[in-house]
């Protein structure tokens, strides 16, 4: 009998989507909120990096959290998209990246589902990389096997391969999802979410690189460095 997505979420957990650019990342993550929501009606599900003239895109039950947004709520699920633009490996050390490896580490205790979007694991902090409990892959590119880092290729190869197997042309393999988690391997598929929208599917056109920038270094009023100061007492602690 197939799984379905309802049948592999555990609460709380901490989920990676990667895969090809534009093969429905997104989607899926606003998908497993939806399904979260209705799985378990007490959690609060939330979108945190989205730019904020987009979060009237969002239904009632998802709410909006700033990229520089200093904690993450207890009790809740956050869909955290294009990650690596927020989290990014070659900023190891950065003030935001150590808050999330704080975060990563008490996520179980404070009872949350973290989703990140990220179309190559080696652009991904390393915590978050080595912290998850589900990997999932929207259809790989070919390219993903060899520039992927190196301990995932082998990973990558064997998903790529297993996609092509699937019936139809790229554009209808979309809908597909290849996980790998504790207790399961293999497809499961998502639909779009009900508030699905073009506009969503394109939230960051317009985004500027300089307000990234900032983030990345810990600039930015209630930047979560914050919390890395909570915790340690100082920023250089």
């Amino acid at each position: 009998m197939s799984k379905t997505w309802v049948d592999i979420l555990e609460f709380p957990s901490i989920i990676v989507l990667t895969g090809r650019r534009r093969y429905g990342k997104t989607v899926c993550g606003f998908y497993l909120l939806s399904q979260i929501k209705r799985m378990y009606p007490e959690i609060e599900c939330y979108a945190k990096g989205l730019p904020e003239e987009k979060k009237h895109l969002l239904p009632d039950y998802i709410g909006y959290l700033s990229p520089d947004e200093k904690d993450l709520p207890d009790d809740s699920a956050i869909f955290l998209d294009e990650s690596a633009m927020f989290y990014y490996a070659r900023d190891f050390g950065m003030d935001v990246n150590k808050a999330m490896s704080i975060l990563l580490s008490v996520s179980g205790q404070k009872n949350q589902l973290l989703i990140f979007a990220t179309h190559y694991l080696r652009k991904l902090d390393i915590d978050i990389v080595t912290d998850l409990d589900m990997l999932a892959f929207k259809m790989p590119g070919l390219m993903h096997k060899h520039f992927e880092r190196r301990e995932i290729r082998p990973i990558v190869k064997k998903v790529y391969s297993e996609f092509m197997k699937l019936p139809g042309k790229a554009e209808e393999k979309k809908k597909y999802t290849y996980v790998m988690s504790n207790d399961f391997e293999g497809f499961v598929t998502n639909p779009l979410p009900d508030f699905w929208s073009s506009e969503l599917s394109n939230a960051f056109s317009g985004v500027r690189v300089d307000d990234i920038l900032e983030i990345r270094k810990g600039k930015r009023k209630g930047v979560m460095s914050k919390v890395w100061e909570k915790y340690t007492g100082g920023p250089d602690a």
